[in-house]
C-alpha cells in the first residue's frame, strides 16, 4: 500500500523533511511484507498447522482404540452367553439321565466340508466338530472356515470376496423326519455365532438350520456317518444377508 504525502508549500528545507518522512512511511509496509515472505519461504511456502489438529488426531486414535476394545468385549460376552444357553439346554437331559456320567449317549463327530452359494462353489474349506446327545435330539457344533470365500457374479463379470476365514459355533434342536434300519433323516433348528461380520451375514448372531442324513451300519460294526446341509441367516434383520451355506461330512468317533 502506497503512502501519500501532504503537498509541499515550504522552501527547500521543508521539501527535504517532507520527502524523508514519506520515504520512511512507505518503507514500513514493504519491510513487513518482506518479513512475511521470508517466513513463508522458511516453511516451504506453507503455514504451520494449528496445534488443535494434533489434539483432534489424538482424540481420533483414542476413539478407535475404545471401539476396538468394546468389540472384543462384546465378542467374549457373546461366546459366554452361548455357552450358558447350551448349558441350560443340556440341563433337562442331564437331570433325566439315570446314569451318573455327564453325557451318557454323547457322540463326537469329526469331518470336512465346503461352502457354496446358490449351488455355486465359493471355495471355503470347512472343518467341523459336532457333539450329538440325548438320542440325536441336540447338537452342538464348532466350525472353522479355513479359507476365503469368493463368488463369481456373471451379471457384473467380477469375482467378489464374500467372507474371510472365521470361527463359528452353533446349538440346535433336531427332529427326526424319517427312519429306516440303515438311515435316519433329521431337521434341525437353532442359533449360531460367527466371529466375523461379512457380506454373507451382517450380524454375529444368526439362526441355524440343517438337514441331516445319518447312515447306520445294520450290524453296528462300523461308525455312523452324517451328511448335513447347513444354512446360517439372520432372517433379514440386517442386510446384507445372503446367508452362510455349507455342507459337512462327519464320522462318529
Amino acid at each position: 500500500m502506497q503512502e501519500r504525502c501532504s503537498p509541499i508549500w515550504g522552501g527547500a528545507s521543508q521539501q527535504k523533511i517532507t520527502k524523508a518522512k514519506c520515504s520512511c512511511q512507505s518503507a514500513a509496509p514493504a519491510t513487513a511484507h518482506a518479513a512475511n515472505m521470508r517466513d513463508a519461504a522458511g516453511t516451504g511456502g506453507l503455514r504451520p498447522r494449528p496445534r488443535t489438529l494434533s489434539f483432534r488426531n489424538a482424540l481420533t486414535v483414542l476413539g478407535r482404540a475404545e471401539r476396538a476394545a468394546r468389540a472384543r468385549v462384546r465378542r467374549v460376552l457373546s461366546v459366554l452367553t452361548l455357552a450358558v444357553a447350551v448349558a441350560i439346554g443340556m440341563a433337562p437331559a442331564l437331570s433325566d439321565a439315570a446314569v451318573p456320567p455327564v453325557c451318557n449317549d454323547c457322540e463326537l463327530f469329526l469331518g470336512i466340508g465346503n461352502t457354496y452359494h446358490f449351488w455355486g462353489d465359493t471355495g471355503g474349506l470347512v472343518i467341523p466338530a459336532t457333539l450329538i446327545f440325548d438320542q440325536d435330539r441336540y447338537e452342538v457344533g464348532l466350525f472353522r472356515m479355513t479359507s476365503r470365500q469368493t463368488l463369481y457374479e456373471q451379471m457384473w463379470g467380477t469375482t467378489r470376496v464374500l467372507a474371510e476365514p472365521y470361527w463359528g459355533i452353533s446349538a440346535s434342536r433336531r427332529w427326526r423326519l424319517a427312519a429306516r434300519p440303515t438311515w435316519r433323516l433329521f431337521f434341525g433348528f437353532g442359533v449360531s455365532y460367527k466371529t466375523e461380520e461379512d457380506l454373507l451375514n451382517a450380524t454375529h448372531w444368526n439362526f441355524a438350520e440343517q438337514l441331516v442324513l445319518r447312515l447306520h451300519h445294520p450290524s453296528g460294526r462300523g461308525p455312523d456317518m452324517e451328511f448335513a446341509l447347513r444354512h446360517w441367516s439372520n432372517a433379514g434383520i440386517r442386510c446384507p444377508n445372503r446367508g452362510q451355506d455349507f455342507f459337512t461330512v462327519t464320522v462318529a468317533l
